[in-house]
């Protein structure tokens, strides 16, 4: 009997992940992250410890590029198995554009899925569930420091 309490003591130690998801260190996540090929000033994500963020985008390749909006976004967020979940708390345009802002858009509900975190990259999965069960990837989006 003393074998079996052992071993599943053992087992029960070894397969409790964290809400993080496997091999996911949420310390890396923390600091200021640039969106690799975009203006690094209109398209940055600083994630603070105390689950906090704010987002500036734009999708901007060139910083001088006069059409896209540049919206600022902060709110709080969460890591739970690998899925990031954002509460918006306030959302502005900071820099007027000549087109259409990103906040113009019918709100969907995507999931994004942290898929890659090191200490110098992070790359997301955004997607949907369609109603037929298949999961369509609406973006990858990819940061650096």
């Amino acid at each position: 009997m003393k074998k079996r309490i052992i071993v599943f003591f053992v087992f029960a130690i070894f397969s409790c992940s964290s809400d993080d998801g496997p091999g996911l260190d949420l310390n890396l996540l923390h600091g200021q992250w640039y969106n690799i090929g975009l203006c690094q000033a209109q398209n940055s994500l600083l994630l603070n410890p105390n689950g906090t963020f704010i987002r500036f985008s734009s999708g901007a390749i060139d910083c001088n590029d006069p059409v896209p909006d540049t919206i600022r976004t902060e709110g709080t967020y969460r890591v739970q198995n690998r899925i990031y979940t954002v509460t918006v708390t306030n959302s502005e345009v900071v820099i007027e554009g000549n087109n259409i802002s990103t906040s113009e858009f019918i709100n969907i509900e995507p999931i994004s899925e942290i898929v890659e975190l090191t200490e110098t990259s992070l790359r997301f999965s955004i997607y949907v569930i369609r109603n037929d069960g298949v999961r369509e990837i609406l973006a990858q989006p990819e940061y650096e420091r």
